[in-house]
């Protein structure tokens, strides 16, 4: 490579300072830089590039899929609810968040005889609304205590309404031959009224107070006879 003047005077300089390999290095480094060799190619207007077309990482990791629902209560149940086939998680809020101290949606379930389950029929009284399935275990699990709750509670203004989703009474009656029950069952096949409640897995179970208000919200098959259960409710009852 020849020395241009510049590298000339500096060559001489280092010769005087520095060992022949520090020389070595920076006249290599000298010359490249005097020549204007670019450290990249940036892309070339001509191929179809340009600044804005390098890869965003940032911007690929907000289009791809990703799950923000930060609403997903399975991590703190402890018999994980069986999700309804076909029914996706909904986009808006659920319960925990969203009806906690708010009125409790309508149903359009409709019992055994075709009548419109109505809320507003229960109002000055509790209700343990139940959503449920005859191919969920868990909900098949929960629904003996749910009887032994009621004759507990026999005489007290505490009412279970279970809203299954199954396709028609007769897989509800199948059941009922090895787990029956008394109290008030509806059935709900388009699964409207557990969207209404943001309701994806199964069983959830709300408790509504006497002014037809949520105030709690259960995922997951419990022991609703248990005494601090039945504690709750009473006390609810009797506000």
């Amino acid at each position: 490579m020849k020395e241009t003047p510049p590298l000339r005077w500096a060559s001489r300089q280092l010769r005087r300072s520095l060992p022949s390999w520090c020389y070595l290095l920076f006249f290599l480094c000298a010359g490249a830089a005097c020549q204007g060799t670019p450290a990249h190619n940036p892309p070339s207007p001509e191929r179809g590039g340009s600044a804005s077309s390098a890869p965003n990482h940032d911007g690929d990791a907000r289009t791809k899929g990703r799950d923000d629902d930060p609403h997903d209560d399975d991590n703190d149940v402890k018999d994980a609810p069986a999700r309804a086939p076909g029914l996706a998680p909904l986009g808006g809020s659920r319960p925990g968040k969203g009806l906690i101290g708010a009125v409790a949606p309508p149903l359009t379930a409709r019992d055994r005889e075709g009548r419109p389950i109505d809320l507003e029929s229960f109002r000055g009284r509790v209700v343990v609304l139940n959503f449920w399935a005859t191919w969920c275990p868990p909900c098949l699990e929960e629904l003996p205590s749910f009887e032994r709750l009621k004759n507990q509670l026999e005489g007290s203004p505490v009412d279970i309404v279970g809203i299954s989703v199954d396709e028609g009474w007769e897989e509800i009656d199948k059941v009922l031959e090895k787990h029956p029950v008394t109290f008030l069952l509806g059935l709900n096949s388009d699964r409207e009224d557990p969207a209404r409640y943001g309701t994806v897995k199964f069983p959830e179970t709300f408790i509504i107070d006497k002014q037809g208000k949520v105030v709690r919200k259960f995922v997951g098959a419990q022991i609703w006879d248990r005494g601090d259960q039945v504690a709750r409710l009473i006390e609810l009852a009797e506000d």
